[in-house]
């Protein structure tokens, strides 16, 4: 309702009040009790159902109530009608929640009508003063109102059609609806402090993120979340750092929180499933990756992530049944052939079909020596140590600090009877990881190739020092001290 226009005049209508003086008249800013008194659009027929339409179509009323030198503009939803019979009134009621009408007063002498009181609510307020034939109304944000009213014995009559009315319990009640309204006023503007301060502990949450600062981002959004416990996204933010932290299950304590207040964030259940495959709880990876494709059917990511889980269950069918779906989706998607690839590999042992997807995933990405390492070892599988040697040496110039490439040539040379270079190779390694109990094996594999056995037997013995579980070592060990024995 705009109350700045809430007294403009309406010609067809008139309102007027009877004063009883209780302590003073209203008209003067004293102290009173005014009940309701008034004439509303009295209708020039008797015919009940045209006083029924007419009571439909008219608006809520409103009326003005004084206390003292204040005022409160009301309004109550009751629908006005009646009719004119000589001068016997008679006013209608038309109550719309009843759907029907109601003899309230017979009006014997127009315009004296008898008193009524019905139920309403505030509108507006401010304050009231009346001199000269004016009363001035100042409502509560300074906008001043000024209309002119007569008097005629106990009636005064408004150019609005408003009803006033005095009551002291009303007054009470709107001083406690304003202390109530205070105090809400107050608790918001509170919670909007408290959010303005959570944001920004989430900005810093944010930027320690970025700098791999964990600790700190998990402090920042601790706060926040203190501050603003509903904040779904803090949740997940802060679980990501502790993913970064590799404290899986505070990260998915944070992520299932995320999911509880906002059931469709898809990357909340993306990263729980990736805390899972870490926790190497991969049933509950699969149902996260599950959920991701529900609510995005055509996310390749998760498919991927979802193939992943079912490959370390050892499933490689269903695997490369996710893969094959994540290349329909995203047929340039380099880790999508990888996967698939590696499932042909280590699963299917398929070195064919495994290098077919390390063909594709090198065309795409030319740049990246894992790759060229990956289908090196296809070609070992295949005995093929030619394209084997080609492959790794690729990989080496771009990447030649990576020892497990000078690794694989070597056992690579070492396979094909080039011991000298598988030697030199895995010397290179081991300057590179010293600490890697597969180099020290292939070296030995070498000088057992070469007949060196006293150096093949040292190499097979630092390998079980690394790794005394270590496979192939264990079996070496025992071929070369038998081979030197027989000499």
């Amino acid at each position: 309702m705009n109350y700045k226009s809430i007294f403009s005049v309406v010609v067809a209508v008139s309102v007027c009040f009877t004063l009883f003086n209780c302590g003073g008249g209203s008209s003067d800013g004293k102290s009173g009790r005014v009940k309701l008194s008034g004439k509303y659009e009295i209708s020039q027929t008797n015919n009940y159902k045209e006083t029924i339409e007419r009571a439909k179509a008219s608006s809520y009323t409103e009326m003005i109530e004084f206390s003292g030198k204040s005022f409160t503009i009301i309004e109550y939803p009751i629908k006005m009608g009646g009719y004119h019979e000589e001068w016997n009134r008679n006013i209608w009621f038309y109550e719309s929640n009843v759907n029907k009408l109601t003899v309230v007063d017979t009006l014997l002498n127009y315009p004296s009508y008898r008193n009524y009181c019905i139920r309403y609510k505030i509108v507006t307020k401010g304050t009231y003063s009346i001199s000269d034939g004016k009363i001035e109304f100042v409502f509560s944000d300074g906008t001043v109102k000024v209309t002119s009213f007569s008097r005629t014995e106990n009636t005064i009559e408004i150019d609005d059609n408003r009803l006033i009315r005095l009551t002291e319990q009303r007054r009470k009640q709107i001083q406690a609806e304003q202390e109530k309204q205070t105090q809400e006023q107050q608790a918001e503007q509170k919670r909007k402090q408290q959010i303005q301060q959570a944001q920004q502990a989430f900005e810093r949450g944010k930027e320690a993120y970025k700098n791999e600062n964990y600790d700190k981002a998990i402090t920042e959004y601790s706060q926040a979340i203190k501050l603003n416990p509903k904040d779904y996204d803090i949740y997940f933010n802060r679980g990501n750092a502790y993913l970064g932290k590799e404290d899986y299950d505070k990260a998915i304590a944070d992520y299932t929180e995320t999911i509880r207040l906002d059931p469709e964030s898809s990357g909340a259940y993306h990263n729980r499933g990736l805390a899972y495959i870490n926790k190497e709880n991969f049933d509950k990876a699969i149902a996260d990756f599950t959920d991701v494709m529900r609510l995005n059917l055509n996310d390749a990511d998760a498919y991927i992530w979802r193939g992943r889980a079912y490959y370390f269950k050892k499933d490689y069918d269903r695997a490369i049944v996710d893969y094959n779906q994540a290349i329909r989706l995203e047929p340039k998607n380099v880790a999508a052939y990888m996967e698939r690839g590696r499932a042909y590999y280590y699963g299917k042992k398929d070195y064919d079909r495994a290098i077919a997807d390390y063909n594709e995933a090198i065309r795409l990405d030319p740049k990246n020596g894992n790759y060229y390492d990956s289908r090196a070892r296809a070609y070992l599988e295949k005995k093929d140590y030619d394209r084997a040697i080609t492959d790794l040496t690729k990989a080496i110039e771009l990447e030649p600090n990576n020892a497990s490439f000078y690794n694989n040539r070597c056992w690579a040379y070492g396979n094909k009877g080039d011991y000298d270079k598988a030697i030199a190779d895995c010397n290179q390694a081991i300057q590179l990881d010293s600490e890697d109990a597969n180099i020290y094996h292939s070296r030995g594999f070498a000088y057992l190739g070469k007949k060196d056995y006293d150096k093949a037997i040292a190499d097979f013995e630092a390998a079980l020092r690394i790794n005394p579980d270590h496979k192939e070592s264990k079996e070496d060990i025992e071929k070369a001290k038998k081979q030197k024995g027989s000499q």
